[in-house]
Protein backbone atom coordinates (compact mmCIF):
# COMPACT_ATOMS: atom_id res chain seq x y z
CA UNK A 1 0.00 0.00 0.00
CA UNK A 2 2.84 2.39 0.84
CA UNK A 3 4.50 1.65 -2.51
CA UNK A 4 1.27 2.35 -4.40
CA UNK A 5 0.81 5.59 -2.51
CA UNK A 6 4.36 6.66 -3.31
CA UNK A 7 3.70 5.85 -6.96
CA UNK A 8 0.52 7.96 -7.03
CA UNK A 9 2.54 10.99 -5.95
CA UNK A 10 5.76 10.53 -7.87
CA UNK A 11 4.48 8.81 -11.06
CA UNK A 12 1.26 10.73 -11.40
CA UNK A 13 1.51 10.87 -15.24
CA UNK A 14 1.47 7.11 -15.70
CA UNK A 15 -1.74 5.56 -17.04
CA UNK A 16 -2.69 3.66 -13.88
CA UNK A 17 -2.04 6.72 -11.68
CA UNK A 18 -4.15 8.94 -13.94
CA UNK A 19 -7.00 6.39 -13.92
CA UNK A 20 -7.02 6.17 -10.11
CA UNK A 21 -6.78 9.93 -9.69
CA UNK A 22 -9.60 10.54 -12.14
CA UNK A 23 -11.83 7.85 -10.64
CA UNK A 24 -11.33 8.68 -6.95
CA UNK A 25 -10.52 12.39 -7.15
CA UNK A 26 -7.15 12.07 -5.43
CA UNK A 27 -5.05 15.16 -4.94
CA UNK A 28 -1.40 15.57 -3.98
CA UNK A 29 -1.98 13.97 -0.59
CA UNK A 30 -3.28 10.64 -1.93
CA UNK A 31 -6.59 10.92 -0.07
CA UNK A 32 -9.58 12.09 -2.16
CA UNK A 33 -10.76 15.64 -1.66
CA UNK A 34 -13.52 15.99 0.97
CA UNK A 35 -12.37 13.02 3.03
CA UNK A 36 -11.86 13.82 6.74
CA UNK A 37 -9.93 12.10 9.44
CA UNK A 38 -12.26 10.18 11.74
CA UNK A 39 -10.83 10.34 15.24
CA UNK A 40 -12.99 7.42 16.42
CA UNK A 41 -12.28 6.79 20.12
CA UNK A 42 -9.22 9.07 20.02
CA UNK A 43 -6.75 6.45 21.19
CA UNK A 44 -4.48 6.77 18.13
CA UNK A 45 -4.71 10.54 17.54
CA UNK A 46 -2.36 12.92 19.37
CA UNK A 47 -4.30 15.71 21.05
CA UNK A 48 -1.71 18.47 20.68
CA UNK A 49 0.49 17.44 17.73
CA UNK A 50 -1.96 15.89 15.20
CA UNK A 51 -4.26 17.92 12.97
CA UNK A 52 -7.44 16.16 14.03
CA UNK A 53 -9.65 19.27 14.41
CA UNK A 54 -11.27 20.24 11.06
CA UNK A 55 -10.10 23.55 9.58
CA UNK A 56 -7.65 24.13 12.39
CA UNK A 57 -3.89 23.98 12.85
CA UNK A 58 -2.28 21.72 15.38
CA UNK A 59 -3.56 22.61 18.84
CA UNK A 60 -0.02 23.03 20.18
CA UNK A 61 0.33 25.98 17.78
CA UNK A 62 -2.71 27.80 19.20
CA UNK A 63 -2.37 26.88 22.88
CA UNK A 64 -2.61 29.86 25.25
CA UNK A 65 -0.37 28.32 27.93
CA UNK A 66 2.79 26.20 27.98
CA UNK A 67 2.30 22.47 27.39
CA UNK A 68 4.32 19.96 29.35
CA UNK A 69 6.38 17.37 27.50
CA UNK A 70 4.24 14.57 28.89
CA UNK A 71 1.09 16.17 27.50
CA UNK A 72 2.55 16.72 24.03
CA UNK A 73 2.26 13.00 23.33
CA UNK A 74 -1.12 12.57 25.02
CA UNK A 75 -3.88 11.06 22.91
CA UNK A 76 -7.30 12.60 22.34
CA UNK A 77 -8.91 9.84 24.41
CA UNK A 78 -6.93 10.88 27.51
CA UNK A 79 -8.86 14.17 27.54
CA UNK A 80 -12.28 12.48 27.52
CA UNK A 81 -14.18 11.50 30.67
CA UNK A 82 -16.05 8.24 31.17
CA UNK A 83 -19.33 10.03 30.43
CA UNK A 84 -18.05 11.15 27.02
CA UNK A 85 -17.41 14.81 27.87
CA UNK A 86 -14.18 16.77 27.80
CA UNK A 87 -12.01 16.56 30.90
CA UNK A 88 -11.17 20.27 31.06
CA UNK A 89 -9.22 19.87 34.29
CA UNK A 90 -6.55 17.90 32.40
CA UNK A 91 -6.43 20.40 29.57
CA UNK A 92 -6.22 23.46 31.79
CA UNK A 93 -3.22 25.58 32.67
CA UNK A 94 -0.32 23.57 33.98
CA UNK A 95 1.29 25.93 36.49
CA UNK A 96 0.80 24.90 40.11
CA UNK A 97 -1.60 27.58 41.43
CA UNK A 98 -3.52 27.88 38.17
CA UNK A 99 -3.88 24.13 37.86
CA UNK A 100 -5.22 23.93 41.42
CA UNK A 101 -7.75 26.65 40.67
CA UNK A 102 -8.71 24.95 37.41
CA UNK A 103 -9.37 21.63 39.14
CA UNK A 104 -11.31 23.37 41.91
CA UNK A 105 -13.67 24.86 39.31
CA UNK A 106 -14.43 21.56 37.62
CA UNK A 107 -14.79 19.72 40.95
CA UNK A 108 -17.42 22.14 42.24
CA UNK A 109 -20.56 20.52 43.63
CA UNK A 110 -22.65 22.83 41.50
CA UNK A 111 -24.67 22.61 38.28
CA UNK A 112 -22.68 22.36 35.06
CA UNK A 113 -23.81 25.84 34.01
CA UNK A 114 -22.07 27.28 37.09
CA UNK A 115 -18.80 25.47 36.33
CA UNK A 116 -18.92 26.56 32.69
CA UNK A 117 -19.62 30.13 33.77
CA UNK A 118 -16.56 30.16 36.05
CA UNK A 119 -14.46 28.87 33.17
CA UNK A 120 -15.66 31.83 31.09
CA UNK A 121 -14.85 34.24 33.92
CA UNK A 122 -11.35 32.81 34.33
CA UNK A 123 -10.64 33.37 30.63
CA UNK A 124 -12.30 36.80 30.48
CA UNK A 125 -14.95 35.59 28.04
CA UNK A 126 -18.06 37.19 29.59
CA UNK A 127 -19.93 39.41 27.16
CA UNK A 128 -19.95 42.47 29.39
CA UNK A 129 -20.61 45.87 27.88
CA UNK A 130 -16.87 46.48 27.65
CA UNK A 131 -16.34 43.22 25.79
CA UNK A 132 -19.33 43.83 23.54
CA UNK A 133 -17.99 47.26 22.63
CA UNK A 134 -14.58 45.73 21.95
CA UNK A 135 -16.23 43.31 19.53
CA UNK A 136 -18.27 46.17 18.00
CA UNK A 137 -21.54 44.65 19.18
CA UNK A 138 -22.43 47.62 21.38
CA UNK A 139 -21.74 51.34 21.24
CA UNK A 140 -21.31 51.96 24.98
CA UNK A 141 -19.28 50.22 27.68
CA UNK A 142 -20.79 51.77 30.81
CA UNK A 143 -22.55 49.67 33.42
CA UNK A 144 -26.33 49.50 32.86
CA UNK A 145 -26.98 48.98 36.57
CA UNK A 146 -25.05 51.85 38.18
CA UNK A 147 -23.75 53.86 35.21
CA UNK A 148 -20.67 54.87 37.20
CA UNK A 149 -17.92 52.86 35.50
CA UNK A 150 -16.96 50.72 32.54
CA UNK A 151 -18.62 47.33 32.84
CA UNK A 152 -15.88 44.73 32.66
CA UNK A 153 -15.95 41.30 34.31
CA UNK A 154 -14.69 42.52 37.68
CA UNK A 155 -17.12 45.41 37.77
CA UNK A 156 -20.22 43.42 36.93
CA UNK A 157 -19.40 40.60 39.38
CA UNK A 158 -17.84 42.51 42.29
CA UNK A 159 -17.43 46.29 42.07
CA UNK A 160 -20.88 47.46 40.97
CA UNK A 161 -22.72 49.29 43.76
CA UNK A 162 -25.71 46.95 43.40
CA UNK A 163 -23.45 43.94 43.91
CA UNK A 164 -21.06 45.05 46.64
CA UNK A 165 -23.67 44.73 49.39
CA UNK A 166 -24.16 41.04 48.54
CA UNK A 167 -20.44 40.31 48.91
CA UNK A 168 -20.22 42.29 52.15
CA UNK A 169 -22.83 39.97 53.65
CA UNK A 170 -21.12 36.83 52.33
CA UNK A 171 -17.45 37.67 53.05
CA UNK A 172 -15.98 38.11 56.54
CA UNK A 173 -15.09 41.79 57.16
CA UNK A 174 -11.45 40.94 57.94
CA UNK A 175 -11.04 39.79 54.30
CA UNK A 176 -12.71 42.80 52.65
CA UNK A 177 -9.48 44.71 51.75
CA UNK A 178 -8.00 41.67 50.02
CA UNK A 179 -11.27 40.59 48.45
CA UNK A 180 -12.22 43.94 46.92
CA UNK A 181 -8.79 44.94 45.58
CA UNK A 182 -7.52 41.83 43.77
CA UNK A 183 -7.28 41.63 39.99
CA UNK A 184 -9.62 39.30 38.14
CA UNK A 185 -7.47 36.17 37.82
CA UNK A 186 -6.03 36.53 41.34
CA UNK A 187 -9.53 37.19 42.67
CA UNK A 188 -10.89 33.97 41.20
CA UNK A 189 -7.83 31.93 42.20
CA UNK A 190 -7.91 32.95 45.85
CA UNK A 191 -11.67 32.44 46.18
CA UNK A 192 -11.44 28.97 44.65
CA UNK A 193 -8.62 27.87 46.96
CA UNK A 194 -9.23 29.77 50.23
CA UNK A 195 -12.12 30.32 52.66
CA UNK A 196 -13.54 33.82 53.04
CA UNK A 197 -17.17 33.06 53.86
CA UNK A 198 -19.30 34.07 56.82
CA UNK A 199 -21.49 30.98 56.55
CA UNK A 200 -20.52 27.36 57.17
CA UNK A 201 -21.07 26.27 53.58
CA UNK A 202 -18.13 25.47 51.31
CA UNK A 203 -16.87 28.90 50.23
CA UNK A 204 -15.79 28.06 46.69
CA UNK A 205 -19.30 26.82 45.94
CA UNK A 206 -20.90 29.88 47.52
CA UNK A 207 -18.52 32.11 45.55
CA UNK A 208 -19.18 30.40 42.20
CA UNK A 209 -22.95 30.31 42.73
CA UNK A 210 -22.96 33.97 43.75
CA UNK A 211 -21.02 34.98 40.62
CA UNK A 212 -23.39 33.03 38.37
CA UNK A 213 -26.48 34.43 40.14
CA UNK A 214 -25.22 38.02 39.92
CA UNK A 215 -24.58 37.62 36.21
CA UNK A 216 -28.04 36.13 35.67
CA UNK A 217 -29.75 38.93 37.60
CA UNK A 218 -27.77 41.48 35.60
CA UNK A 219 -29.01 39.91 32.35
CA UNK A 220 -32.60 40.04 33.60
CA UNK A 221 -32.29 43.80 33.96
CA UNK A 222 -30.38 44.43 30.74
CA UNK A 223 -32.33 42.21 28.35
CA UNK A 224 -35.76 41.83 30.02
CA UNK A 225 -35.92 45.41 31.32
CA UNK A 226 -36.84 44.42 34.86
CA UNK A 227 -35.06 44.16 38.18
CA UNK A 228 -33.90 40.56 38.49
CA UNK A 229 -32.72 40.84 42.10
CA UNK A 230 -34.89 38.83 44.53
CA UNK A 231 -36.00 40.34 47.83
CA UNK A 232 -33.04 38.68 49.58
CA UNK A 233 -30.30 37.73 47.09
CA UNK A 234 -28.03 36.28 49.80
CA UNK A 235 -30.70 33.81 50.92
CA UNK A 236 -31.34 32.85 47.29
CA UNK A 237 -27.63 32.16 46.75
CA UNK A 238 -27.32 30.09 49.94
CA UNK A 239 -30.47 28.16 49.05
CA UNK A 240 -29.06 27.30 45.62
CA UNK A 241 -25.80 26.12 47.18
CA UNK A 242 -27.62 23.90 49.69
CA UNK A 243 -29.85 22.40 47.00
CA UNK A 244 -26.87 21.61 44.75
CA UNK A 245 -24.88 20.09 47.64
CA UNK A 246 -27.80 17.92 48.73
CA UNK A 247 -28.40 16.74 45.17
CA UNK A 248 -24.70 15.86 44.76
CA UNK A 249 -24.69 14.04 48.09
CA UNK A 250 -27.79 12.03 47.16
CA UNK A 251 -26.27 10.97 43.83
CA UNK A 252 -22.92 9.98 45.34
CA UNK A 253 -24.42 8.02 48.21
CA UNK A 254 -27.40 6.39 46.57
CA UNK A 255 -25.40 3.96 44.45
CA UNK A 256 -27.43 5.11 41.46
CA UNK A 257 -26.78 7.33 38.50
CA UNK A 258 -28.02 10.89 38.06
CA UNK A 259 -31.75 11.47 38.60
CA UNK A 260 -33.93 10.70 35.62
CA UNK A 261 -37.44 11.68 34.60
CA UNK A 262 -40.19 9.08 34.71
CA UNK A 263 -43.62 9.55 33.16
CA UNK A 264 -46.44 9.46 35.69
CA UNK A 265 -49.94 10.72 36.41
CA UNK A 266 -50.11 13.84 38.59
CA UNK A 267 -53.52 14.29 40.22
CA UNK A 268 -55.31 15.54 43.30
CA UNK A 269 -55.58 12.85 45.99
CA UNK A 270 -58.34 12.38 48.55
CA UNK A 271 -57.41 12.98 52.19
CA UNK A 272 -58.06 10.28 54.76
CA UNK A 273 -61.51 9.87 56.28
CA UNK A 274 -62.32 12.63 58.82
CA UNK A 275 -59.53 14.78 57.38
CA UNK A 276 -59.87 17.84 55.17
CA UNK A 277 -57.44 19.08 52.57
CA UNK A 278 -56.53 22.74 52.11
CA UNK A 279 -54.87 23.46 48.77
CA UNK A 280 -53.23 26.90 48.70
CA UNK A 281 -51.32 28.87 46.10
CA UNK A 282 -49.75 32.29 45.54
CA UNK A 283 -49.44 34.27 42.34
CA UNK A 284 -47.27 37.24 41.42
CA UNK A 285 -47.50 39.13 38.14
CA UNK A 286 -44.11 40.62 37.35
CA UNK A 287 -44.35 44.12 35.96
CA UNK A 288 -47.85 44.73 37.38
CA UNK A 289 -46.83 45.04 41.07
CA UNK A 290 -49.69 42.75 41.98
CA UNK A 291 -49.66 39.56 44.00
CA UNK A 292 -52.45 37.42 45.40
CA UNK A 293 -53.12 34.14 47.16
CA UNK A 294 -56.01 31.72 47.19
CA UNK A 295 -57.08 28.38 48.54
CA UNK A 296 -59.82 25.78 48.77
CA UNK A 297 -60.92 23.43 51.56
CA UNK A 298 -62.39 20.04 50.59
CA UNK A 299 -63.45 16.97 52.56
CA UNK A 300 -62.37 13.37 52.07
CA UNK A 301 -64.89 12.97 49.23
CA UNK A 302 -63.58 16.00 47.40
CA UNK A 303 -66.63 18.15 48.19
CA UNK A 304 -66.19 21.91 48.42
CA UNK A 305 -66.31 23.26 51.98
CA UNK A 306 -64.92 26.77 51.65
CA UNK A 307 -62.50 28.89 49.67
CA UNK A 308 -60.70 32.18 49.84
CA UNK A 309 -58.85 34.69 47.71
CA UNK A 310 -56.91 37.78 48.76
CA UNK A 311 -55.17 40.60 46.93
CA UNK A 312 -51.76 41.12 48.59
CA UNK A 313 -50.67 44.24 46.75
CA UNK A 314 -46.99 44.28 45.83
CA UNK A 315 -44.75 41.41 47.00
CA UNK A 316 -42.68 38.59 45.55
CA UNK A 317 -43.88 35.09 44.64
CA UNK A 318 -42.50 33.39 47.77
CA UNK A 319 -44.26 35.89 50.03
CA UNK A 320 -47.52 35.19 48.18
CA UNK A 321 -47.07 31.44 48.63
CA UNK A 322 -46.43 31.83 52.37
CA UNK A 323 -49.43 34.10 52.76
CA UNK A 324 -51.51 31.43 51.06
CA UNK A 325 -50.39 28.86 53.65
CA UNK A 326 -51.10 31.29 56.48
CA UNK A 327 -54.56 32.28 55.22
CA UNK A 328 -55.48 28.62 54.63
CA UNK A 329 -54.50 27.69 58.18
CA UNK A 330 -56.38 30.65 59.67
CA UNK A 331 -59.54 29.81 57.73
CA UNK A 332 -59.40 26.11 58.73
CA UNK A 333 -58.80 27.06 62.38
CA UNK A 334 -61.68 29.54 62.34
CA UNK A 335 -64.01 26.82 61.00
CA UNK A 336 -63.04 24.49 63.86
CA UNK A 337 -61.40 21.84 61.70
CA UNK A 338 -59.10 19.52 63.69
CA UNK A 339 -57.46 17.29 61.07
CA UNK A 340 -56.01 19.28 58.20
CA UNK A 341 -53.67 18.59 55.28
CA UNK A 342 -52.08 21.69 53.73
CA UNK A 343 -50.78 21.33 50.17
CA UNK A 344 -48.67 23.91 48.35
CA UNK A 345 -46.88 23.68 45.01
CA UNK A 346 -44.01 25.90 46.21
CA UNK A 347 -40.97 23.84 47.25
CA UNK A 348 -39.35 26.91 48.86
CA UNK A 349 -42.43 27.70 50.94
CA UNK A 350 -42.70 24.07 52.01
CA UNK A 351 -39.04 24.01 53.04
CA UNK A 352 -39.38 27.20 55.08
CA UNK A 353 -42.47 25.92 56.87
CA UNK A 354 -41.36 22.33 57.44
CA UNK A 355 -37.56 22.34 57.51
CA UNK A 356 -34.60 24.36 58.64
CA UNK A 357 -34.54 28.05 57.90
CA UNK A 358 -32.32 31.09 58.23
CA UNK A 359 -33.39 33.52 60.96
CA UNK A 360 -32.25 36.38 58.74
CA UNK A 361 -34.65 35.41 55.99
CA UNK A 362 -36.84 38.39 54.95
CA UNK A 363 -40.04 36.31 55.19
CA UNK A 364 -39.39 35.03 58.71
CA UNK A 365 -42.25 37.10 60.27
CA UNK A 366 -44.75 35.26 58.05
CA UNK A 367 -43.07 31.91 58.70
CA UNK A 368 -43.18 32.62 62.45
CA UNK A 369 -46.94 33.27 62.26
CA UNK A 370 -47.40 29.98 60.39
CA UNK A 371 -45.42 28.11 63.06
CA UNK A 372 -47.62 29.65 65.75
CA UNK A 373 -50.72 28.39 63.91
CA UNK A 374 -49.20 24.92 63.51
CA UNK A 375 -48.51 24.78 67.27
CA UNK A 376 -52.24 24.95 68.13
CA UNK A 377 -54.16 21.94 69.42
CA UNK A 378 -54.91 20.24 66.14
CA UNK A 379 -53.35 17.82 63.66
CA UNK A 380 -51.82 19.52 60.62
CA UNK A 381 -49.65 18.06 57.87
CA UNK A 382 -47.92 20.26 55.32
CA UNK A 383 -47.15 18.64 51.96
CA UNK A 384 -45.58 19.73 48.69
CA UNK A 385 -47.38 18.78 45.48
CA UNK A 386 -46.84 19.50 41.81
CA UNK A 387 -48.74 22.32 40.20
CA UNK A 388 -51.02 19.99 38.24
CA UNK A 389 -52.42 18.67 41.55
CA UNK A 390 -53.11 22.21 42.77
CA UNK A 391 -55.15 23.66 39.94
CA UNK A 392 -58.18 24.85 41.94
CA UNK A 393 -56.01 26.86 44.33
CA UNK A 394 -54.08 28.24 41.36
CA UNK A 395 -57.33 29.50 39.85
CA UNK A 396 -58.51 31.06 43.11
CA UNK A 397 -55.21 32.94 43.49
CA UNK A 398 -56.02 34.72 40.23
CA UNK A 399 -59.66 35.21 41.34
CA UNK A 400 -58.76 37.76 44.03
CA UNK A 401 -60.33 41.22 43.57
CA UNK A 402 -58.00 43.83 42.11
CA UNK A 403 -59.53 46.90 43.76
CA UNK A 404 -59.57 45.70 47.38
CA UNK A 405 -57.13 44.19 49.87
CA UNK A 406 -59.89 42.57 51.91
CA UNK A 407 -60.08 38.80 52.23
CA UNK A 408 -62.68 37.30 49.91
CA UNK A 409 -64.30 34.27 51.59
CA UNK A 410 -66.21 31.83 49.44
CA UNK A 411 -69.01 29.73 50.87
CA UNK A 412 -69.92 28.46 47.41
CA UNK A 413 -67.51 27.73 44.57
CA UNK A 414 -67.34 30.17 41.65
CA UNK A 415 -68.98 28.81 38.54
CA UNK A 416 -65.68 28.86 36.62
CA UNK A 417 -63.99 26.30 38.89
CA UNK A 418 -66.82 23.75 38.89
CA UNK A 419 -65.22 21.66 36.12
CA UNK A 420 -61.97 21.43 38.11
CA UNK A 421 -63.85 20.55 41.30
CA UNK A 422 -65.56 17.72 39.42
CA UNK A 423 -62.37 16.44 37.77
CA UNK A 424 -60.19 16.26 40.92
CA UNK A 425 -62.31 13.76 42.93
CA UNK A 426 -62.72 11.52 39.86
CA UNK A 427 -59.01 10.70 39.84
CA UNK A 428 -58.31 12.21 36.41
CA UNK A 429 -54.81 13.62 36.29
CA UNK A 430 -52.20 15.03 33.93
CA UNK A 431 -49.27 13.10 32.45
CA UNK A 432 -45.97 14.59 33.55
CA UNK A 433 -42.39 13.41 33.82
CA UNK A 434 -41.11 14.58 37.23
CA UNK A 435 -37.61 13.73 38.44
CA UNK A 436 -37.62 10.26 39.97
Amino acid sequence: MAKLGWGLIHHRDTLWARVLRHKYGCGDDILPKGIRWRVSNGARAKFWTDRWVPNCNRLCEVAVAPISNSDLNASVSSFITYSGGWDWAIGGPQSGDNNRCWKAIWNLRAPQRVRSFMWLCTHGRLLTNAERMKRQISEQADCDQCGDAVEDTLHVLRDCLKVKEIWMRLVKPCFWPEFFHAELRDWIDMNMTRKFGVFELEWKEVFATACWSIWRWRNEQVFNQRDGLPSDPVFTILHRVRMASEAAFDVLNSGKGPPCRVDGIVKWKHPETDWVKVNVDGACKIGYDRAACGGVIRDSEGRFIAGFAKNLGSCDALAAELWGVRMGLELALEMGLKKVVIETDSACAHQLVSGQHDRLHPHMPTVFMIHQLLARQWDVRVHHVLREANRVADFLASYAPRDSLKLLRLSFPPHAILPLLNVDPSGIGVVRAPVA
